[in-house]
């Protein structure tokens, strides 16, 4: 569907955010990623959503961002290293 497209340049990104930790995240907060296979690269964008939800078990949550990749070196399913 069309409205899971992202413009050319840009992906999605999802975290894993310790409970302890909701309080210093927020929407549009800046997010820098980097990533084993590039990492002369840094990937700079904004947190989109935060979900409502814990997770029982991790005692995360997951957050959504928008990134800036222009080269397109960002691949569903990688591991990344995450700064909010």
């Amino acid at each position: 569907p069309k409205e899971f497209l992202l413009p050319k340049g840009k992906a999605w990104v999802y975290a894993e955010v310790f409970e302890h930790e909701l309080p210093l995240i927020r929407e549009q907060q800046s997010i820098e990623v980097s990533i084993p296979s590039a990492p002369q690269e840094t990937f700079t964008g904004q947190i989109t959503s935060i979900d409502p939800v814990i997770d029982p078990t991790s005692r995360t949550l997951g957050v959504k961002a928008e990134i800036l990749d222009s080269k397109g070196l960002l691949k569903p399913d990688m591991f990344l290293k995450v700064h909010i």
